[in-house]
């Protein structure tokens, strides 16, 4: 099927982090870790690491002239001390790696995280994480000063099962062509984390028993119809929950503008998608596949 080896040479080329950028960010979050592990402040409290985010989901794209800037969000464990407030785990972070002369003029403080930025090309966030047996997980805030209820490492474990009852990554490359296409066209406005569990929830409990997803082009097409028929139903702002936390809400950034432009947007991407599968003339086909990913598809094909 000529549409399905299209799109895998289009994300080979213009969507997937290309390898050379993925090992640099592979590399520096390394050698965070490492710094942080050999740490005397922190070596009584430090109990491994993990990643969360794009970087944890495999759906971290390439950087475009749109968004020229991509991240890695890496969790350090560590063990609560009663000498310490939840500021403290930030501002001591902080304070170590300015300390180093690697990282004292690219760490900068935020609420939940330290940040170590890379000449703008890409930057870490570094967040300190309280893992709990009975309870939600925590991360610390530094600007309320308390700690927060999380479970970043159950949600990457949900994505995964999803992705894994569409299979052959058709989830998570579809998250991809949809991050891509928001950063491209620039219609629509709507954090990935959002936008990663809408799509994933359109994933049901009888798929890949009663439903197959036969290659990329249909997994796309399923799983985009399904959001907008969603969509569609929900006229207002729905709630769309953390599927592992119930007590977040993902659309709490949100506003009804924004959620009415989505809505329409995807009604009309989802259109331009049935469009373009559903010609038969192969060149009318790649230009209908244009109009919704560009002029880079399939490139120098007719």
């Amino acid at each position: 099927m000529l549409d399905e080896q299209y799109l895998y040479d289009f994300l080979e080329s213009e969507v997937n982090i290309d390898n050379a950028r993925l090992q640099r960010l592979n590399d520096s979050v390394n050698a965070v870790m490492n710094y942080v592990s050999s740490s005397d402040l922190f070596e009584d409290i430090y109990d491994g690491d993990g990643t969360q985010g794009s970087y944890a989901h495999r759906t971290i794209i390439k950087p475009s002239m749109k968004k020229k800037q991509f991240d890695a969000d890496v969790l350090v464990f560590m063990s609560k001390t009663d000498e310490w407030e939840p500021a403290d785990y930030i501002e001591e972070l902080y304070k170590e790696f300015r300390m180093s002369g690697i990282y004292r003029e690219k760490v900068r403080r935020n609420a939940r995280c330290v940040t170590i930025d890379y000449a703008g090309e890409f930057h870490i966030d570094v967040v300190p994480y309280f893992s709990r047996l009975f309870s939600n997980d925590q991360i610390a805030n530094r600007n309320t000063n308390e700690f927060e209820p999380t479970d970043s490492l159950g949600y990457t474990e949900w994505l995964e099962e999803k992705n894994n009852k569409v299979g052959n990554d058709y989830l998570v490359l579809t998250i991809r062509l949809l991050k891509y296409l928001r950063n491209i066209k620039q219609t629509f406005s709507v954090k990935s984390i959002l936008l990663t569990t809408m799509v994933g929830n359109q994933v049901r409990w009888s798929d890949g028993v009663f439903t197959s997803f036969d290659d990329l082009p249909s997994a796309l097409q399923l799983l985009l119809g399904r959001l907008d028929d969603w969509l569609q139903e929900n006229h207002k702002m729905p709630v769309v929950n953390n599927p592992v936390m119930e007590e977040e809400d993902f659309v709490r950034h949100w506003n009804k503008d924004l959620y009415d432009n989505f809505r329409e947007k995807i009604h009309l991407y989802r259109g331009w998608v049935d469009e373009a599968i559903e010609e038969e003339d192969e060149a009318e086909s790649i230009l209908k596949w244009r109009k919704i990913f560009g002029d880079k598809y399939a490139l120098g094909v007719y």
